[in-house]
């Protein structure tokens, strides 16, 4: 009998726990998008007009999209956090994370959002 009330105990303090972790995960996810709602709102359209620059032969570049090393031949594109793409890679994944991102695009590697 003793070894069930312990057993009781125990899940009421996993319960528990789980709970403040949920309570917890809602608070810090809300300050988040707070956070970035002060940011100046930019439209898709405006997102998809943006120029990242060519960049030309880079040194031992790995497009972090497609995983394969980008060639001497191969053209890339860099954002403004400093990460570079291939030029395809990059505008393919940009043009879908457009649109199923209410417009908030961020950078594949590091996550910065462009702006």
């Amino acid at each position: 009998m003793d070894s069930v009330i312990v057993a009781l105990v125990c899940w009421v303090a996993v319960i528990v726990f789980c709970g403040m972790l949920a309570v917890g995960i809602i608070e810090y996810d809300s300050s988040r998008m707070k956070a970035s709602q002060a940011l100046d709102p930019v439209t898709p359209a405006e997102l998809a007009e943006l120029a990242f620059p060519e960049v030309g032969v880079l040194e031992e570049l790995m497009c972090t999209i497609c995983l394969d090393v980008v060639a001497p031949t191969q053209f890339a594109r860099k954002l403004s956090c400093g990460h570079a793409f291939h030029a395809g890679c990059i505008s393919s994944w940009w043009k879908c994370r457009l649109q199923s991102s209410h417009g908030k695009v961020s950078c594949p590697s590091c996550r910065t959002v462009a702006v």
